[in-house]
């Protein structure tokens, strides 16, 4: 049995409710009242948290005081119209904040598609208010919030069966990173201001995969321009994977063994065979890369070794959200704000007291214009332009 139908009018129904003298099914008709006179009874019982023996009794209890009927499946499916959405959103308390939150951070009001997709996600793919304002809130702050990448995340988690909050947070995160392993990469390409495409993606992940690194993957680029003057998919990959199958790691590895013969070229013919601006950008990667290698080592220390780093941690990730709700939904920040203060304050006594430098763990960048990626969009930064006239 998948779905029940509220046959009585509210005054018989909370009579024979009160007859029936079962709780559970007291709770059943609240929650098909709240949803239109329809209880789905497998979606009640996970979001409820009902076991199956109270279930099962509750509905032999709406059946008997015919107080509900077995619906007919044709009868429950009809596409909802907008005014029945729009009346949702008057009722359901989740789903008003939710459509609350989105107009915030979309900085406008609500249209009808995406009034109708966000109840298809909260609805159809019975994603809860919480998870739904995660993935609003995690969308703004990475400026990536669009119709149709809220309706290709929230299908992504339906898919991957993430039912809930910490899951959705740990997709979010390794999304993101993700994102950054592909930028970093682009940037090397002198791809700049976009995200790859499809087919860009499935060399990006091949790459990533293999954990080759960044700077192999900028001499590659240089080695291809050289010889065919543009940047083709295919070629660049194929050095690549002849690098990676020849287990080179680093471009001292290439450049010594790319005859096939161990070379003994002194270190001013090999800087010979680099360009300045590639010598450059692999400085620039290297250093970051170590820098932040560092700082995901120490941090995964003080996780293991401090609870109350942790639990300060946990504790910053949720007030940054409270933060971020509240200033889409026009509330006052300034609690919140001091909140985080506070905790900022006692992660750096905690990372102190563990005998931990706080700029190793959580380092800032060398130059804040190009966060030490040499490049800011397609244009050079300052601070790359003044090494490479040094060089």
């Amino acid at each position: 049995m998948s779905k029940l139908i509220i046959d009585l009018q509210p005054d018989e129904a909370n009579i024979a409710i009160l007859q029936s003298k079962n709780p559970v099914a007291a709770l059943l008709y609240i929650y098909g009242v709240v949803n239109g006179g329809i209880i789905d009874t497998e979606k009640a019982k996970e979001e409820l948290l009902i076991d199956e023996f109270s279930m099962t009794r509750a509905i032999d209890n709406l059946l008997a005081f015919a107080i509900c009927s077995v619906g007919k499946e044709s009868s429950l499916t009809a596409s909802p119209t907008f005014q029945d959405i729009a009346n949702l959103r008057k009722t359901d308390y989740g789903f008003r904040g939710i459509c609350n939150i989105y107009e915030k951070a979309r900085g406008g009001h609500i249209n009808q598609n995406e009034i109708t997709s966000l109840y298809n996600i909260y609805v159809n793919l019975n994603m809860s208010p919480d998870m739904l304002t995660l993935l609003i809130t995690s969308l703004k702050e990475k400026e990536r919030l669009s119709l149709r990448n809220l309706e290709k995340t929230a299908y992504e988690w339906h898919d991957s069966n993430i039912t809930t909050y910490e899951a959705a947070e740990q997709y979010m995160n390794e999304r993101f990173t993700q994102a950054n392993r592909y930028r970093d990469i682009l940037r090397v390409l002198n791809i700049n201001g976009r995200d790859p495409v499809v087919s860009e993606k499935k060399f990006l992940d091949v790459w990533i995969e293999k954990k080759i690194p960044v700077q192999l993957i900028a001499l590659a680029y240089e080695k291809t321009i050289y010889n065919i003057s543009e940047l083709r998919w295919p070629y660049i990959n194929k050095i690549l994977m002849n690098w990676s199958d020849a287990e080179y790691k680093t471009t001292d590895d290439v450049i010594k063994n790319e005859s096939g013969v161990q070379r003994t070229a002194s270190p001013a013919q090999d800087k010979a065979q680099k360009t300045n601006q590639t010598k450059l950008l692999e400085e620039y990667n290297k250093k970051r890369h170590d820098r932040e290698q560092k700082a995901a080592f120490l941090l995964k220390k003080l996780t293991e070794e401090s609870t109350a780093f942790m639990e300060n941690e946990r504790h910053i990730k949720l007030v940054s959200r409270k933060m971020a709700g509240a200033a889409m939904s026009g509330g006052d920040m300034s609690i919140f704000k001091a909140q985080l203060d506070d905790l900022n304050r006692k992660r750096s006594q905690i990372i102190s007291a563990n005998g931990y430098d706080v700029t190793d763990v959580f380092p800032s960048p060398d130059c804040p214009l190009c966060n030490d990626y040499g490049f800011i969009g397609s244009n050079m930064c300052k601070c790359f332009k003044e090494k490479l006239e040094k060089m």
